[in-house]
């Protein structure tokens, strides 16, 4: 999950890798990774960089 969002964000973002981890943490997604009710911990990685990806598009 971490090199996909990374890529994602230097490629088109123009992100450090080192903030792309901090911007996860902070964004709904990454705050629903850790929500033990919403479960989105136990799905696919590529499904939660596809959600993180599509909250980023809708900015």
């Amino acid at each position: 999950l971490e090199n996909r969002l990374s890529t994602f964000m230097i490629q088109h973002h123009g992100k450090d890798s080192k903030d792309v981890l901090t911007d996860f943490l902070c964004s709904k997604t990454g705050k629903a990774l850790y929500n033990k009710n919403t479960r989105l911990w136990c799905n696919d990685p590529s499904y939660i960089a596809e959600l993180y990806m599509e909250e980023l598009s809708n900015k």
